[in-house]
């Protein structure tokens, strides 16, 4: 059985256990998933973890964020990350045209 995400890259750019869990909910749905901010033995099997933000967001259809968005700087909340994650200029570039981006709380 074929999903609506089958083959569709979606990045996921830090948080906390809830990110967790969606990244578990997306692979199973057949999504392409590639998680930045979070170490490789948090994440299951079925998704990618990258290093950088840039990384993720490259070719990403769908981005993802926390509930709290990012700081007015573009840092991004990742309770896992060992270096911070900064949503930049660049990283937003690097998305697929049109893409989508989701977060809890925009800033300008």
């Amino acid at each position: 059985m074929s999903s609506v995400l089958s083959g569709v890259k979606i990045a996921v750019l830090g948080g906390d256990e809830r990110e967790l869990i969606l990244v578990s909910e997306l692979v199973k749905m057949g999504a392409t998933v590639v998680v930045a901010g979070f170490p490789r033995d948090k994440i299951g099997p079925g998704a990618f973890v990258v290093h950088t933000v840039e990384e993720a967001c490259k070719e990403a259809e769908v981005v993802i964020l926390p509930l709290p968005g990012t700081s007015p700087d573009g840092l991004i909340r990742a309770v896992y990350a060992e270096n911070s994650l900064m949503l930049s200029e660049k990283a937003i570039q690097s998305m697929a045209k049109n893409a989508l981006v989701i977060i809890g709380s925009a800033r300008p």
